[in-house]
């Protein structure tokens, strides 16, 4: 990551759509997530494989609300 030092610890704020009510959304959240992100929608496995892959190591994953979920990580590259 060019942006941070290796050791750096990084948090993600992501909605998944496994194991949550996320699924519900609105069509105006869905038009929302298509303008900003392409219309991405990530389970906690895509999420994690995408962070491994931008060289962070995962730590923990733990709920923020029904909704958002709170990705951990250490820079590693």
């Amino acid at each position: 990551m060019a942006a941070a030092d290796r050791g750096a610890r990084v948090l993600v704020i992501e909605n998944l759509v496994d194991d949550s009510p996320s699924m519900r959304f609105t069509t105006a959240m869905d038009l929302l997530l298509l303008l900003n992100v392409g219309g991405a929608k990530h389970t906690a496995r895509s999420m994690s494989d995408l962070m491994a892959e931008a060289g962070l190591a995962l730590g923990e994953i733990r709920p923020v609300n029904p909704y958002l979920h709170a990705f951990e990580a250490t820079v590693v590259k």
